[in-house]
This record gives structure tokens, C-alpha cells and sequence, in this order.
């Protein structure tokens, strides 16, 4: 069984010379597979490793880079590739002296462009406020200079509300007692144009005046006249251009180096926080962390080849108290059922993974529920287009795509067992019975519905049987015989004896009585053990007699739970029969319908075949989205809740990933 389990794991310790150890963490983030653990440096003695000026300096240049990739417009589409910098295996400080280098070189090159081009927006952006203005006042025959300020006079132009006029006119004749003048031109866009003139000794009361009414000012903010502002803009815009294009150059010349030089700068700031998860003596650093077994002589090799035999490994097996981490080890046929499993929940170290099993259960369910040659091929169909075009870069598309395929194939294996084509059996006749021979070699849901509804019954018995099976093992296996005998054997002999009953005596409970020594064989001595459950489990540790009726009393919950548990749970695959069912009463509706359609005259084909082609594949895309969840729900709340605790811990191996570099540690 150590095949359904998650990889086996191995905790160690590397003690590395301080002149090695940036390169060491360097090639195990390229390794990509030893998850590093935060070291207790009093547990071992060690001094606390401490944020060193290199990280400091990685965070700043990152910055600058950023800073340049903004200005430059760089993005990360821009990839076509890894880089080479000419600068593999060199130490961390020696990279970020490059990388500090040739950013200098850049921002010297870029920086005062930059700013220019801020200064031309921001000349542009007075020129046209400017422009708009000039083009109002022309419009109404207003000269510019009479809204410039002279020794003794104030003028504000500007438009007010019709409305609002009087109102203006009257607060300002309350302030100035006739000492001022309006000029009112003609309407522009539902506001009246106006010119307030005054003495420059009130143009603060003025303008406090104007400020609390519906009075947009018109200010000039350059002396230009419209033709030079136009001009101006002109230039502006010709130059602007000119660094854009400037600008685009360095881009296409250094675009992919700069990002090649920040995934360097990235790769050793978090090189540096790694650093800081180790303990340190005066000269070696400790590191301490988890591996999969198998990577172990790799490991090893990497690790003594880049400190050139300055490193030291020991290996421990997992202790009691470790949290050790889970790796979901699956063969690659079974590997698309892991989203499946960990949306659930990762397994735990020591116990079974159901992801194998899988690939098994999960399509024969689905195509028992979704039976039919036709509408499986399109399932499989979709299955291979998502892997195809939509699973560039996304696991979990391609392993949704996979499972589909298998529901797929199964759907169609199963539509041939009921005679199904497209929800018609006639399509099976004609298309598969009489050109090839083939007949229905099964019962078909709706023409068997009894006999298919016990099948489903003896499906769900299997399932449930297989989970509880599955936790005897995992008992047996972790060496918690006890616990095997009081919790999984009880519940499987319960669920055996209950079914033989149901199926020799029939479901009214009441006969069961007519043989008393029947009953408890089956469920008398079963329920019984779950009564002691609690004691049997207690068993290794010595139990004294007066915890006893502390310990039933607990298990006085579980007498009830368990058999009505395993009775709903049973009850539940009830919806393979209803499901597949649905499936064919579905498209028998659809073709009845699509059958008046076509008595249309003249058109009634075309209306028939467009009415069954669009019906098939909306059916066929909700009832196969509907059918898919109700079979992950038997696997998770039927299957998964018998055996599965799925509280594993996530391994989080230090990973370099690089897009733009293919930098080597010695």
C-alpha cells in the first residue's frame, strides 16, 4: 500500500562553510525540490543568521529597475526566451554590481529623457487649457489682453448660469456699492459669457464673490496668442514623439536584459531571505529542511559539487512530533485526479492517497450516470480540445480535460451496454445494431428501471465498502490495530449485516425480529463493538475500570451515527439511477419537440435539425456539468468521509523559477 501513499519523506541538516553558502541556496532554489524549514537555533545552539547590505542592496536596484521598466513601458510579454548576461556562477554581490552597473548606464541614458517629456505634458497640458480659452474669447470678440491684469484694474471672464446672474450681479453691487462692472456676451452652451471688471483693491472680494456661484473662470496661463499656442503644440507633440521613439529603441535594444536583470535581482533578494531561515556558527552555516526520498542522491551531488566538498548532509527519518509535509506521488495516468483529491483536502503523510483509485471510480459513476455513445464522444471531445488549446501553461485545465476524456470514454462504453445514441435507441439500431451487429449487451435504465436502480444500490455498496476497506488499512498500516478492529471492521460488519438483511428479510425492520440470533449476528454484536469502540482503542494504553462508563457514554453517539450514516449514504447513489434516467427522458423531450418542428412546411427539417443540434449541446453541456458534480459528491461526502482525513500539510519546496535567465551555479 505504500503505493497509494504520498512520497516518502526525509528530513536533514546541511552544514555549509560560510564562503559557499550563497551559492549552495542558490543551486537547491534551482534544485527546486527541499522544502526549508525556519531552524531552532537554541534547540541547536546556533547564532541567528541576520539581514545582510546585499539584501538591502537587491531590494533598492529592484526598485530602480521597476523605476525603468515603468518609464520604458516594459512588460513581461516582451520574454522570447532566456537570456545569458555572461555572468553564470558568479557570487551574488558580483551580479548585483553588474546588474547595478548596467542600470546606471540606463538611467543616465533614460532619466533626463524622462523628465523632459514630464516637462513637455506638463507645457502641453497648460497650452491647450490656453488654447480652449483663446478659441472662446475669439469666438465671441473679446481680445486676450482685456482678462490680463493691469495697475489699477481687475477683470475675470468667465461663464455663469443664466439663472444665477442676478444673483451674482446683486452680492457683488451689496460688497462694492456700484464701484464695479459686468460685461455680459452671448450664450454658450446653456452659460452666458461674462466680464466682471473692478478695482485691483477688490479683487479678493470680488473673486470670494464669484467663488460661491456658478462662475467658471477663464484664465490664460502663458502670454501666447492662438497662433503661437497652436504652433507650440505642434512642436511639443513632433517632440514628444522624437523621445517616445527614443524611448521604444532602448525597449527593443534592452527590453528582454533589463527583465533578465530583475528576475537576478528577484532571485537573489529571495536567496537572502532564505539565508535568514538558517543558524550560523563562526564560520558554517546550518541549514535544515525536507526532501522527498528519491531526490536525496541528487541532492547530495548538487550540494557537494557547488561547495566544491565543503558541505556535510545527514538524513533523519520523520519523527513523532514532525509536521512532515505531503508530496501526492501518483503515476502519471492517475496524476489529472489530483485537483480532484485536493480540493478536498490534502492527504496526510501516513495515510492513503484515493487519487489512484480515482481514476477508476470517478468515469465508471459518471458513465453510468451519462450512458450514451454520442453525447460521451462530445464529453471526450471536449476533454481533448481543453487540452489542446485552453492548458498552455494552466495544470489544471489539462487534468480537467484529462478527467473528461476518461468520463468520455466511459460514457460511450456504457451507451453501448444501454443501446444509447444521441437519447435515442433507435440511433443505436440504426447506426450500430444494423450496420455492425452490435447489440445492447446491458439492461437499459429506462426500459429496466428496477433492476438498474439495485444496480446503483450494489455500485454505492462497493464504493462505500472499498472507503471503509480503505481505512482498515490505513489503520493496519500505521500500526493502530485497535483502532482498525473498533472503528472500520464494526462499521464494515455493520454494513454488511445490514444489507444482507435488507436484501433476506426486506426493508420492514419489524421482521428482522422473527430471528433473533440473524439479527445479532448482523447487527447486534457489531453495535455492540462500537459501544466499546472508545475502550477497545484504549486498549494499548491500559484501561481502568472506572473509565469505562466514561468511555461508552462517548461512543453512545456513534451507535446512532454510523448505521443511520451508512443507511443516507447508501440512499445517496440512488441518484446514479435517477440521474441516468433524467439523461435519456431529457432527449426524449427534446426529439418530441423537435418532431412538431418539423411538420412545418417547407422549412420543417431545417427547424428540426437546428432545434436538435443547439438542444443537444446545451443539454449536453449542463447535464454533463450537473452530472460531474454529483459524482464528485459521492466520492467526497459518500467515499471520501469513510477513510479520508485529508489533513495533510502542503509542501513548499524554495524554488527559483526563471523566465529570463538561464544563470548556472559552479
Amino acid at each position: 500500500m505504500e503505493m497509494l501513499k504520498a512520497a516518502r519523506m526525509k528530513k536533514f541538516h546541511a552544514l555549509v562553510l560560510d564562503k559557499y553558502v550563497d551559492f549552495v541556496i542558490r543551486e537547491i532554489g534551482e534544485f527546486g525540490k527541499v522544502q526549508v524549514l525556519n531552524i531552532d537555533t537554541e534547540e541547536f545552539g546556533l547564532m541567528q543568521s541576520h539581514r545582510e547590505d546585499i539584501y538591502n542592496k537587491a531590494i533598492t536596484t529592484l526598485r530602480r529597475i521597476d523605476n525603468i521598466c515603468n518609464i520604458l513601458d516594459i512588460s513581461e510579454e516582451l520574454v522570447s526566451g532566456p537570456v545569458s548576461l555572461g555572468i553564470e556562477g558568479k557570487s551574488n554581490i558580483e551580479i548585483l554590481e553588474y546588474i547595478d552597473k548596467r542600470i546606471s548606464e540606463l538611467e543616465e541614458r533614460v532619466l533626463n529623457k524622462y523628465s523632459q517629456l514630464n516637462e513637455l505634458n506638463s507645457e502641453e497640458e497648460n497650452l491647450k487649457s490656453d488654447k480652449k480659452v483663446l478659441r472662446i474669447l475669439k469666438s465671441v470678440g473679446i481680445k486676450p489682453e482685456y482678462i490680463e491684469e493691469s495697475e489699477f484694474l481687475h477683470t475675470a471672464v468667465g461663464f455663469i448660469d443664466p439663472g444665477d446672474l442676478g444673483n451674482l450681479s446683486s452680492s457683488i453691487k451689496d460688497a462694492l456699492n456700484e464701484k464695479f462692472a459686468i460685461i455680459k456676451e452671448q450664450e454658450l452652451d446653456e452659460k452666458i459669457l461674462i466680464g466682471v471688471m473692478c478695482r485691483k483693491r477688490d479683487e479678493e472680494v470680488v473673486d470670494r464673490i464669484l467663488s460661491r456661484h456658478s462662475f467658471d473662470k477663464l484664465e490664460l496661463i502663458s502670454d501666447m496668442g492662438l497662433n503661437e499656442v497652436e504652433k507650440r503644440l505642434d512642436e511639443i507633440g513632433k517632440r514628444r514623439n522624437e523621445i517616445i521613439e527614443y524611448f521604444n529603441g532602448i525597449r527593443s535594444e534592452n527590453g528582454v536584459k533589463i527583465l533578465a536583470m530583475r528576475e537576478l535581482c528577484e532571485i537573489e533578494k529571495n536567496n537572502q531571505g532564505i539565508k535568514l531561515m538558517l543558524g550560523k556558527t563562526n564560520r558554517v552555516y546550518v541549514l535544515e529542511g525536507w526532501i522527498p526520498g528519491r531526490s536525496i542522491l541528487e541532492l547530495v551531488e548538487r550540494v557537494n559539487k557547488t561547495a566544491r566538498g565543503n558541505a556535510i548532509l545527514k538524513f533523519y527519518e520523520p519523527g513523532k512530533e514532525d509536521e512532515i509535509p505531503t508530496v501526492m506521488e501518483n503515476p502519471s495516468a492517475t496524476k489529472p485526479f489530483e485537483p480532484l483529491t485536493g480540493a478536498f483536502g490534502l492527504p496526510a503523510y501516513d495515510e492513503i492517497d484515493p487519487t489512484s483509485i480515482m481514476i477508476v471510480s470517478f468515469p465508471i459513476i459518471y458513465g453510468l450516470m451519462f450512458g450514451d455513445i454520442g453525447h460521451g464522444l462530445m464529453i471526450l471531445i471536449v476533454g481533448s480540445l481543453m487540452i489542446k488549446f485552453m492548458a498552455k501553461g494552466e495544470k489544471g485545465i489539462k487534468s480537467l480535460g484529462v478527467v473528461l476524456m476518461y468520463c468520455g470514454i466511459l460514457s460511450m462504453f456504457f451507451g453501448f451496454a444501454y443501446g444509447e445514441m444521441f437519447g435515442q435507441h433507435e440511433f443505436y439500431h440504426d447506426f450500430i445494431t444494423e450496420p455492425f451487429g452490435i447489440e445492447p449487451f446491458w439492461i437499459n435504465p429506462l426500459e429496466d428501471s428496477e433492476q438498474f436502480l439495485g444496480i446503483a444500490f450494489i455500485v454505492g455498496f462497493i464504493h462505500m465498502s472499498s472507503g471503509i476497506i480503505l481505512k482498515f488499512i490505513n489503520c493496519i498500516t500505521n500500526k493502530k490495530f485497535y483502532h482498525a478492529i473498533a472503528s472500520p471492521l464494526m462499521q464494515q460488519w455493520i454494513f454488511i449485516g445490514g444489507a444482507y438483511l435488507i436484501m433476506s428479510r426486506g426493508p420492514e425492520f419489524t421482521e428482522w425480529f422473527n430471528d433473533p440470533m440473524l439479527l445479532l449476528l448482523t447487527l447486534g454484536l457489531p453495535l455492540l463493538g462500537i459501544l466499546f469502540s472508545d475502550v477497545i482503542k484504549h486498549i494499548p494504553n491500559g484501561v481502568k475500570v472506572k473509565e469505562i462508563p466514561g468511555l461508552v457514554k462517548a461512543a453512545l453517539l456513534e451507535l446512532y451515527e454510523i448505521p443511520v450514516g451508512l443507511l443516507a449514504n447508501s440512499i445517496s447513489y440512488s441518484r446514479i439511477f435517477a440521474l441516468a434516467l433524467v439523461h435519456i427522458g431529457l432527449f426524449t423531450a427534446l426529439f418530441k419537440i423537435a418532431e412538431m418542428f418539423a411538420e412545418i412546411e417547407g422549412i420543417g427539417f431545417i427547424v428540426y435539425l437546428i432545434f436538435v443540434i443547439i438542444g443537444t449541446i446545451v443539454l449536453v453541456c449542463l447535464e454533463g456539468f450537473i452530472v460531474f458534480l454529483h459524482t464528485l459528491r459521492l466520492h467526497y461526502y459518500e467515499w471520501f468521509t469513510k477513510f479520508y482525513e485529508a489533513t495533510g500539510i502542503e509542501f513548499r519546496p524554495f524554488r527559483i523559477t526563471r523566465l529570463y535567465t538561464c544563470i548556472k551555479s559552479k
